[in-house]
């Protein structure tokens, strides 16, 4: 009966922890980027790869499309999101760029306007991009069990939840 209860308790802290950890997490991918004005993105496709997997989170800082050379991977609107490819040549007198996924076969079909690059990708950090994704779009629920945990953990700690206390 002991050792249950021991496992039990061993088990909780263990899920406090974890829940811990990943509210950290969420506030370190969320909030931390953007007070050093760095951007973040979720690689969606493989058009990178090997470079960038698909599923990475691109951290990226914003700067002109004038600024990037070729080599960087640039950061730019297409379509109705934000695309990353390797720049392989700058046309300053036209003001644009033209890009290339690495791992397709040839350049994008269109060159690249400088009015649409976002900015320079900086690092990518692989399978990040899925728990990014699902703790954006899961946000209230998560903050709603985090709260819950915590609060169900002051109440059996510092409540009357638990052991009865003898009365003298």
């Amino acid at each position: 009966m002991r050792k249950g209860k021991e496992i039990i308790k061993r088990a909780a802290a263990l899920a406090e922890w974890i829940l811990l950890a990943s509210c950290l997490l969420f506030i370190l991918l969320c909030f931390f980027p953007k007070l050093a004005r760095i951007e973040v993105g979720v690689i969606k496709s493989g058009s990178m790869e090997p470079s960038i997997q698909t599923g990475s989170l691109l951290y990226f800082k914003r700067q002109p499309g004038e600024t990037v050379c070729p080599g960087d991977v640039a950061v730019f609107a297409a379509g109705s999101g934000l695309t990353a490819h390797r720049v392989q040549c700058v046309y300053k007198e036209k003001q644009q760029i033209l890009t290339k996924g690495d791992n397709n076969d040839s350049a994008d079909a269109a060159p690249v306007p400088f009015r649409a690059v976002q900015g320079k990708a900086l690092f990518a950090v692989p399978g990040l991009g899925y728990v990014f994704s699902f703790l954006q779009s899961h946000r209230r629920d998560c903050f709603a069990v985090f709260f819950s945990v915590m609060i169900l953990k002051a109440v059996v700690k510092y409540g009357k939840i638990g052991k009865d206390k003898k009365c003298s």
